[in-house]
Protein backbone atom coordinates (compact mmCIF):
# COMPACT_ATOMS: atom_id res chain seq x y z
CA UNK A 1 0.00 0.00 0.00
CA UNK A 2 1.42 3.07 -1.23
CA UNK A 3 0.59 6.55 0.28
CA UNK A 4 0.10 9.07 -2.68
CA UNK A 5 2.86 12.26 -1.72
CA UNK A 6 -0.27 14.79 -2.13
CA UNK A 7 -1.62 12.74 0.69
CA UNK A 8 1.80 12.97 3.17
CA UNK A 9 1.85 16.45 2.09
CA UNK A 10 -1.54 17.76 3.17
CA UNK A 11 -0.88 15.40 6.22
CA UNK A 12 2.48 17.47 7.02
CA UNK A 13 0.89 20.95 6.38
CA UNK A 14 -2.06 20.34 8.69
CA UNK A 15 0.77 19.25 11.44
CA UNK A 16 2.51 21.87 10.82
CA UNK A 17 -0.43 24.45 10.97
CA UNK A 18 -1.35 22.94 14.35
CA UNK A 19 2.18 23.47 15.49
CA UNK A 20 2.32 26.97 14.97
CA UNK A 21 -1.51 27.74 16.14
CA UNK A 22 -0.12 25.62 19.63
CA UNK A 23 3.02 28.15 19.45
CA UNK A 24 0.85 31.21 18.93
CA UNK A 25 -1.50 30.32 21.98
CA UNK A 26 1.31 30.04 24.26
CA UNK A 27 2.84 33.03 22.89
CA UNK A 28 -0.13 34.83 23.96
CA UNK A 29 -1.32 33.15 26.89
CA UNK A 30 2.59 34.39 28.50
CA UNK A 31 2.45 37.89 27.50
CA UNK A 32 -1.33 38.18 29.13
CA UNK A 33 0.37 36.57 32.53
CA UNK A 34 3.56 38.95 32.71
CA UNK A 35 1.17 41.86 31.98
CA UNK A 36 -0.87 41.29 34.18
CA UNK A 37 1.90 40.47 36.92
CA UNK A 38 3.27 44.04 35.46
CA UNK A 39 -0.12 46.00 36.61
CA UNK A 40 0.17 44.67 39.82
CA UNK A 41 3.59 46.14 40.04
CA UNK A 42 2.84 48.69 39.03
CA UNK A 43 -0.37 49.14 41.41
CA UNK A 44 2.14 48.80 44.36
CA UNK A 45 4.27 50.89 43.58
CA UNK A 46 2.00 53.84 42.58
CA UNK A 47 0.58 53.52 46.34
CA UNK A 48 2.93 54.35 48.98
CA UNK A 49 1.78 54.22 52.88
CA UNK A 50 1.59 58.13 52.70
CA UNK A 51 -1.01 58.24 49.93
CA UNK A 52 -3.33 55.57 51.72
CA UNK A 53 -6.32 57.26 53.05
CA UNK A 54 -7.03 57.31 56.95
CA UNK A 55 -9.70 54.91 57.41
CA UNK A 56 -12.62 56.77 59.88
CA UNK A 57 -16.44 56.68 59.93
CA UNK A 58 -18.18 58.55 61.91
CA UNK A 59 -20.35 56.81 64.32
CA UNK A 60 -23.67 58.91 63.19
CA UNK A 61 -23.40 57.65 60.02
CA UNK A 62 -24.01 53.93 61.02
CA UNK A 63 -27.13 52.38 61.77
CA UNK A 64 -25.41 48.64 62.41
CA UNK A 65 -22.46 46.61 62.49
CA UNK A 66 -23.10 42.74 62.10
CA UNK A 67 -20.21 40.23 62.34
CA UNK A 68 -19.80 37.35 60.17
CA UNK A 69 -16.97 34.01 59.92
CA UNK A 70 -14.86 34.87 56.62
CA UNK A 71 -16.95 33.79 53.72
CA UNK A 72 -20.09 33.14 55.26
CA UNK A 73 -23.25 35.13 55.42
CA UNK A 74 -24.72 33.50 58.69
CA UNK A 75 -24.40 36.63 60.93
CA UNK A 76 -22.42 35.62 64.33
CA UNK A 77 -23.66 39.07 66.18
CA UNK A 78 -24.91 42.43 65.58
CA UNK A 79 -25.92 45.35 67.05
CA UNK A 80 -27.65 48.65 66.62
CA UNK A 81 -27.02 49.86 70.18
CA UNK A 82 -25.67 53.52 69.45
CA UNK A 83 -23.34 52.84 72.23
CA UNK A 84 -21.61 49.32 71.14
CA UNK A 85 -21.89 50.93 67.44
CA UNK A 86 -19.84 54.55 69.13
CA UNK A 87 -17.49 51.98 71.46
CA UNK A 88 -16.65 49.90 68.17
CA UNK A 89 -16.33 53.15 65.83
CA UNK A 90 -13.82 54.63 68.66
CA UNK A 91 -11.94 51.50 68.01
CA UNK A 92 -11.43 50.73 64.42
CA UNK A 93 -10.58 54.69 63.78
CA UNK A 94 -7.18 54.61 65.88
CA UNK A 95 -5.30 52.85 63.63
CA UNK A 96 -2.90 53.57 61.09
CA UNK A 97 -2.30 52.36 57.34
CA UNK A 98 0.06 49.20 56.63
CA UNK A 99 2.77 49.98 54.08
CA UNK A 100 1.54 48.15 51.02
CA UNK A 101 5.06 46.38 50.74
CA UNK A 102 4.03 44.91 54.31
CA UNK A 103 1.06 43.57 53.97
CA UNK A 104 0.73 40.91 55.89
CA UNK A 105 -0.75 37.08 55.39
CA UNK A 106 -4.66 36.74 54.49
CA UNK A 107 -4.88 34.67 57.53
CA UNK A 108 -8.51 36.17 57.76
CA UNK A 109 -10.37 34.81 59.87
CA UNK A 110 -13.94 37.17 60.40
CA UNK A 111 -15.85 39.79 58.59
CA UNK A 112 -17.19 42.48 60.02
CA UNK A 113 -20.26 44.47 57.62
CA UNK A 114 -20.96 48.21 59.02
CA UNK A 115 -24.06 49.31 57.23
CA UNK A 116 -24.16 52.59 56.62
CA UNK A 117 -27.38 55.13 56.97
CA UNK A 118 -27.55 55.34 53.29
CA UNK A 119 -28.10 51.76 52.81
CA UNK A 120 -24.10 51.12 51.84
CA UNK A 121 -22.01 48.70 53.67
CA UNK A 122 -18.18 48.83 54.47
CA UNK A 123 -16.92 45.49 54.83
CA UNK A 124 -13.29 45.07 57.07
CA UNK A 125 -11.46 41.52 56.87
CA UNK A 126 -9.82 41.18 60.55
CA UNK A 127 -6.60 38.98 60.69
CA UNK A 128 -3.76 38.50 63.21
CA UNK A 129 -6.05 37.82 66.09
CA UNK A 130 -8.15 41.48 65.10
CA UNK A 131 -4.88 43.57 65.12
CA UNK A 132 -5.25 44.66 61.63
CA UNK A 133 -7.75 44.41 58.87
CA UNK A 134 -8.32 44.71 55.45
CA UNK A 135 -11.16 47.29 54.21
CA UNK A 136 -12.72 45.26 51.26
CA UNK A 137 -13.61 48.10 48.66
CA UNK A 138 -10.03 49.77 48.50
CA UNK A 139 -7.68 46.81 49.42
CA UNK A 140 -5.86 48.99 52.07
CA UNK A 141 -4.82 47.41 54.92
CA UNK A 142 -5.10 49.20 58.76
CA UNK A 143 -3.49 48.06 61.84
CA UNK A 144 -5.41 49.33 65.16
CA UNK A 145 -3.52 51.68 67.26
CA UNK A 146 -2.19 51.19 70.02
CA UNK A 147 -2.10 47.35 69.50
CA UNK A 148 -3.96 46.83 72.56
CA UNK A 149 -7.37 48.36 70.94
CA UNK A 150 -7.42 45.00 69.58
CA UNK A 151 -8.33 43.15 72.60
CA UNK A 152 -11.17 45.82 73.09
CA UNK A 153 -12.58 44.99 69.67
CA UNK A 154 -12.32 41.50 70.48
CA UNK A 155 -13.70 41.58 73.39
CA UNK A 156 -16.70 44.09 72.40
CA UNK A 157 -16.94 41.51 69.56
CA UNK A 158 -17.23 38.63 71.69
CA UNK A 159 -19.86 40.54 73.31
CA UNK A 160 -22.29 41.18 70.55
CA UNK A 161 -21.92 37.24 69.00
CA UNK A 162 -23.23 36.42 72.73
CA UNK A 163 -20.19 34.54 73.55
CA UNK A 164 -19.39 37.37 76.83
Amino acid sequence: MKIDKNERGKGMRWLGGFIILIVLLLIILVSCKSSSNQNMVEYRQEVSQSEIPAFSISANEVVSVTTHMLDSDDIAGETHEENNIKKIMNILNHNHAMDPDDSPPADFYREVRIKKIDGSYIVLNFGGGGSFFKEEDSGFFYVLSPKENYKSLNSLIDYIEGED
